[in-house]
Order: C-alpha cells, then structure tokens, then sequence
C-alpha cells in the first residue's frame, strides 16, 4: 500500500475515534468505548465518576474489570456473543469489581466492520482489532431500595410468600448466607427456595434474578 494511502486511511480513522469520543461526552449515562478484545479506548467523564479507585485513578484495562472476578467470564462471554452477533446486550447487572455499588450494563456495538478476533475475547487480543473501536459499554448505577415489597414481587412473578421475601432480600443486597441467619432458616431451606424462585423465573443465576426484578419493578433502562 501507498505511504500516502497509508496516511490518509490512518487519519479517516483517527478522525472518527476523535467524533465517537466526541460523542461519548453527549451520552447520559457512563459510558465505555471498548474494542473487539474488550480493552477500553475512551472513558467520558461521568464512567471517570463512576470508576475512580480511592486514590482518584481509573485503572480498568479491560471489561472483566467490571466485575469481581468469578463473574468476570461472564462479561468475556457476553462481549463474545456481541463480537459474534454484531447486536447490543443487557442489561446485566454488575455488583462489585471495579463498580461502586451496583450498576445495570449494556454492550452496544458500533455500526461498521471489525476485525475478525477469531472469538479470542482476552487481554493479550492484538492485532488489526487491538485498539479499534468496537462498542459503546454504558453503565447505570443502581441504588437498591433498603426495603421490597415483596407482595409485589409475589404477584409479578408468582412466587410464595417466603420466596418473595427472599427474592426482595436478594434486590436489596442481603446475601443468602445472611438471609437465612436472620430469618432463623437454614442455608439448605433457602437454598431449595432459591431453586424455586430460578425455576418460576426461568433465570439461572441470582444476577439474573435481580436483574429481572429490577426490570421488571424497577423500571430498567
């Protein structure tokens, strides 16, 4: 290829970086400009707000910094599926990890052509993908109420009086092992009422769990 090409299809790209950056700051919410590898290119200012450690700094190199680690295949998989499928995810709620509190997310692509990334979601990801423009992660903090009315709960998703309270439990950030000591009920009897409340959901997870019920309840996005 021509050196003058070369300079001019360089600059075409850096030129629509510098707009979808542009772009990001009109964004409502806090949003992540990421590539195929899931490595952050452009944070706006309120994901600066949103992502800052105690000494100030934003120090997330990759979206599985997101979430604690055990989740963090989760967000691997998801931005697999969006490299795959070229269509937005989410939301998903995020708990932990690099996010203070809880957030719901979404992964939106970028309308255009992306680098074939073989599905290698992963840090060590280079090459014509590295560093290119992908998708747009936007983030939405959650503040979960102190207090659910579990007889809505009950009557959104047909649940028992005691698998509301434990699902209402669940939304407000109380885990499963502190639930079952404060209702005076065993981890095994929660855990079954768990198992419950996943089948009359059709969720899987308790993520998804609270995810439903925030959208449903909630609101969402």
């Amino acid at each position: 290829m021509p050196a003058f090409e070369l300079y001019r299809r360089i600059g075409t790209l850096e030129a629509a970086r510098q707009a979808v950056m542009v772009a990001l700051e009109c964004i409502e919410r806090a949003a992540i400009l990421i590539d195929p590898c899931g490595i952050p290119i452009h944070f706006n200012g309120k994901a600066l707000t949103l992502l800052r450690d105690t000494s100030g700094a934003v120090t997330i190199d990759h979206l599985g910094k997101l979430a604690p680690r055990k989740a963090a295949h989760d967000l691997n998989s998801l931005l697999k599926r969006v490299v795959s499928t070229r269509r937005a995810v989410g939301p998903v709620l995020i708990k932990g990890g690099s996010i203070h509190g809880t957030a719901q997310m979404w992964i939106v692509p970028i309308p255009g052509e992306v680098a074939d990334t073989n599905s290698s979601i992963a840090p060590e990801c280079i090459g014509a993908a590295h560093n290119r423009p992908f998708a747009i992660v936007l983030l939405a903090p959650v503040k979960a109420p102190s207090s659910v009315d579990a007889e809505v709960i009950s009557a959104a998703f047909g649940l028992s009086t005691s698998e509301a309270h434990l699902a209402a439990a669940l939304v407000a950030g109380v885990t499963l092992a502190d639930y079952a000591r404060s209702a005076g009920l065993s981890r095994h009897t929660c855990r079954n009422q768990l198992t419950s409340i996943f089948a009359k959901m059709s969720v899987h997870r308790q993520v998804e769990l609270v995810s439903r019920i925030l959208k449903v309840v909630g609101g969402g996005m």
